[in-house]
């Protein structure tokens, strides 16, 4: 079950899909509007369809509600294992189903696979994420050192080779430099002839 909520003038949608919830903003000041959408995602998600929501800025507070909201789903999950199978887990995330019931999740490649199938990002990897999480820190002016916390990089070096520049970069890049110019914000080193000894 899905919901309509207000973020200033504007009407965001809460949906969830495979239990996970997915938030998007309605565009508008309409709650009609938001209605429609949220009526449409609701749709897909009951067809099976896959769903690619706009990316939005959510607030931290809302994902890390939401990740409270999952784990405490895993955890009562774990312990209904655990008195089921009649001893402790030492593991929150284990199998809860199949041959490996009650063991540690060591790989989730195959969960990944279907999860990126579901979505239509067929053959996505995980590491491409991160390479994409650099690249919008840099873009964002994060400082290198907060980054490289962030994405778990121990050497600059390494760091460096994910923050790969693009052409679009470049040419950003000669934009910024032609309209700096353009507003007599130059800085041009000029040599005195008289200093030029030949």
């Amino acid at each position: 079950m899905g919901m309509i909520y207000k973020r200033g003038e504007i009407f965001w949608i809460k949906y969830y899909s495979s239990a996970n919830p997915i938030r998007e903003s309605s565009h508008s000041s309409k709650e009609s509007d938001a209605k429609r959408l949220l009526r449409d995602r609701e749709g897909r998600v009951e067809m099976g369809a896959p769903i690619l929501p706009r990316v939005e800025r959510v607030p931290v507070e809302e994902l890390l509600a939401d990740l409270k909201a999952l784990v405490s789903v895993q955890i009562q999950q774990a312990k209904h294992l655990s008195r089921k199978l009649g001893r402790v887990l030492p593991h929150l995330f284990v199998h809860l189903r199949g041959c490996y019931k009650g063991q540690p999740v060591h790989d989730f490649r195959k969960a990944w696979s279907q999860a990126c199938d579901k979505v239509g990002l067929v053959g996505m990897l995980r590491h491409d994420f991160r390479r994409s999480a650099v690249r919008n820190m840099e873009g964002a002016g994060v400082p290198r050192s907060v980054a490289m916390k962030i994405s778990g990089h121990k050497t600059e070096s390494i760091y460096r080779r994910y923050a790969i520049v693009s052409e679009s970069d470049i040419q950003d890049a000669t934009r910024r430099l032609l309209s700096r110019a353009q507003n007599g914000h130059t800085s041009t080193s000029s040599v005195d002839s008289a200093h030029v000894s030949g």
